[in-house]
């Protein structure tokens, strides 16, 4: 990427304004902690018949320790908030295109989603950080989500509990021109929960990769169609990326359409205000926004299998 250099200080100059921030509230609320424990000193030192130098010190240390973790935090958050921004200007239309479009306070509905048939209805679900966009005839859609499920117990005395399950994750869907008239899935192993369910009608199928089979649960609508997605280079790759992302991950292939789940997404991009933003850390990042273009690679879902509609 062209001027990488000049586009990280200025990602920096924003983390560098936050911090000094930082650095002034952090001493703020450092100087009411360290009031707040002389004040409980003086109190056991000086006694003077009543507790209020201790109720005084204590709320105070307790003020400066919250102040400091929420201050931190907010700022952290902002932090967060900037660097995508800044990002999405100076980067995003270079990866993907002049047609991409991000909207962070919109992303994939349930619906949508669920024409997958591996979903469960939540009680509650909610998306943010859409975008979308199209590499190699490709139309590409992601977001991030939050599917809970919320529950109720009784205890002995009577008393009812609402217990609320979160699963939260990104999902893509990757739309090409061939439609298929078979259906695919796999789980990966280990994942089950009530987010998901076994679709519909379909068979298990194994595969002759011992190691796939032993990772991933596969159903199909047709043994031969999932043989022809699933080449033995697609389960070789589709293993290495599951190795490389912390994630639980679901793979369907419906019409024309690639559905991937990834619920308990971990990112391993870390950013806050005390820590420069260099090379290494941007490259961690980019690896993490192209995400998308590395499915399709793996998945194949830029060749002509997919691509070619001429063969339904």
């Amino acid at each position: 990427m062209e001027n990488t250099d000049v586009k990280l200080e200025e990602l920096d100059n924003v983390r560098l304004k936050l911090r000094k921030t930082a650095i002034i509230l952090l001493f703020i609320f450092t100087i009411i902690a360290v009031i707040g424990i002389i004040l409980c000193i003086l109190n056991l030192f000086a006694y003077v018949g009543d507790s209020t130098l201790l109720i005084v010190g204590f709320l105070m240390l307790l003020v400066g320790i919250i102040g400091d973790i929420l201050s931190i935090n907010n700022l952290n958050t902002k932090l967060i908030k900037k660097f995508s921004e800044a990002f999405n200007r100076n980067y995003m239309k270079e990866i993907y295109g002049e047609n991409y479009v991000c909207d962070s306070k919109r992303g994939l509905s349930y619906s949508y989603l669920s024409s997958s048939d591996v979903l469960n209805r939540p009680n509650e679900f909610s998306s943010n950080n859409y975008f979308s966009s199209t590499y190699k005839n490709i139309e590409i859609e992601g977001s991030d989500f939050i599917a809970t499920f919320i529950h109720y117990t009784t205890d002995s005395k009577g008393h009812t509990h609402q217990v609320r399950n979160n699963y939260g994750g990104k999902c893509y869907v990757f739309n090409f021109p061939r439609k298929f008239d078979n259906y695919f899935c796999c789980f990966e192993k280990g994942i089950k929960c009530e987010l998901y369910k076994s679709p519909s009608n379909r068979s298990k199928v194994e595969f002759e990769s011992v190691d796939f089979n032993k990772n991933f649960e596969s159903f199909s609508s047709d043994q031969t169609f999932a043989f022809y997605l699933m080449t033995p280079q697609v389960q070789l790759a589709l293993l290495d990326f599951d190795k490389a992302v912390d994630s639980n991950i679901v793979f369907v292939v419906d019409e024309n359409r690639l559905f991937v789940f990834m619920n308990n997404y971990h990112s391993k991009f870390k950013i806050n205000v005390f820590t420069k933003i260099d090379k290494e850390l941007l490259k961690n990042y980019l690896l993490e926004l192209t995400l998308p273009l590395k499915l399709i690679d793996n998945f194949d879902v830029d060749k002509n299998k997919f691509l070619d509609s001429s063969l339904d």
